[in-house]
């Protein structure tokens, strides 16, 4: 339970400042093109508030996804380790890189359980960012949702129930399981290194270790975020059943054979400048979180 609220407060404290329409942006097929060009016009002619769109459901997404990740890893890797050292010799012990495997398998549950957890709030922040008063500037289908109270209630509605809500886990879980078995296995790694390098346990760590991870993590998920974020945005027939994608594999298939292979990776810049600052933040601020926490132990 610390590790998720510790890992919760991380994430409130650096989404504020990183929210990027990444849902928009990576399905998004007609103007304005590109990351700067989006930002520009959304502030144009939406202002700040349209920068901000979305801005709850993503909190919600965070603490509950990013909490739910940590958490479970940590505690993988307590239970683990105890079942290790439990009188063994040092030979006994695992190596530096079946450590990276076992902690790699750990991330990629914790990110399925968080992914789980989280599915609700990313349908309704995915929905919520694409839409836009401003035609040129919409992307995908647009729900008209005017508050996270009525996106909430009209998913309910219009996909017969709760399953609205877990439109497209599937790929969801890809995404989040993905991220996060390259995001926490890579920087516990690259920290590890530096330390046996000689560096201290700082702040100045923390940021190179968690830059580095950023590069792998970004390029594990961004095809998964991408049919995520088609799979949760397309609307539904009247009997609640999804109009384009009918599965994940159906979603890569017809994205591939439309727009070619590389098109798994529209919105990867955006992903890139939304996560990699995110990623930093989040291992800087939840590092500083354990030592106050431990400081008052």
């Amino acid at each position: 339970m610390e590790e998720f609220a510790t890992a919760g407060e991380a994430a409130l404290s650096s989404v504020a400042a990183l929210r990027t329409p990444a849902a928009a942006a990576a399905s998004a097929v007609g103007r304005p093109r590109g990351v700067v060009g989006q930002l520009v016009s959304i502030a144009r002619y939406e202002g700040a508030r349209g920068l901000y769109r979305g801005l709850a459901a993503a909190c919600l997404l965070q603490v509950s996804v990013t909490g739910t990740r940590f958490a479970t890893y940590g505690m993988g890797k307590q239970l683990l380790a105890d079942s290790s050292d439990g009188g063994g010799s040092d030979a006994s012990r695992p190596s530096a890189s079946s450590s990276y495997l076992r902690n790699t398998a750990l991330g990629l549950v914790a990110g399925v359980c968080g992914a789980i957890c989280g599915c609700p709030f990313f349908a309704l922040k995915t929905s919520m960012q694409a839409q836009s008063d401003v035609a040129a500037l919409q992307a995908g289908f647009q729900h008209g949702y005017t508050s996270l109270r009525s996106a909430f209630v009209s998913i309910y509605r219009e996909s017969g129930g709760l399953r609205g809500y877990f439109r497209g886990v599937d790929a969801f879980v890809l995404r989040v399981g993905m991220w996060s078995a390259g995001q926490l296995s890579t920087y516990d790694a690259f920290k590890h290194s530096l330390l046996s390098a000689g560096f201290a346990d700082s702040t100045p760590t923390h940021l190179i270790a968690s830059a580095a991870t950023s590069v792998v993590a970004c390029m594990l998920m961004t095809p998964f975020d991408f049919v995520a974020a088609r799979m949760m945005n397309q609307p539904s027939n009247p009997d609640g059943r999804p109009m384009f994608y009918k599965s994940l594999p159906d979603c890569f298939a017809k994205s591939v054979r439309n727009e070619g292979i590389l098109s798994l990776y529209k919105g990867g810049l955006a992903n890139a400048l939304r996560m990699g600052p995110y990623n930093i933040l989040i291992f800087v601020f939840y590092e500083q979180l354990k030592m106050l926490k431990a400081s008052f132990s």
